[in-house]
């Protein structure tokens, strides 16, 4: 069954690394405070039950360089994330539904 419920209290841990949460049930938004962790560099959300949009606010991440957010159930645009080219960006999957194929097109 794995974990569940909301990750609101990530934005409590501002020197964490590395988010390895895959493979839960995991539910609701992905908080919008995850892309002004500074510290930040892994966050895998893959294969749970996120909603909505993922933030706008990781376009200015210069730390992160893995964003795994596939298999959710996830709309809307795709964020440009500042450091493009180290990043490690998945975002597809049956139940994501973004509304343009690349990476920082608004809708």
């Amino acid at each position: 069954m794995g974990l569940s419920g909301s990750i609101n209290v990530i934005a409590a841990l501002p020197s964490l690394q590395t988010l390895w949460l895959q493979v839960n049930t995991f539910n609701g938004t992905i908080p919008k405070s995850m892309g002004t962790m500074n510290s930040l560099q892994e966050i895998r959300l893959n294969n749970n039950q996120f909603v909505g949009l993922i933030p706008w606010s990781f376009n200015g991440s210069t730390s992160l360089q893995t964003l795994m957010v596939q298999n959710n159930y996830l709309v809307g645009p795709l964020p440009w994330i500042s450091n493009t080219t180290a990043v490690n960006y998945t975002y597809q999957g049956p139940n994501n539904k973004f509304c343009q194929p690349e990476i920082g097109v608004l809708c």
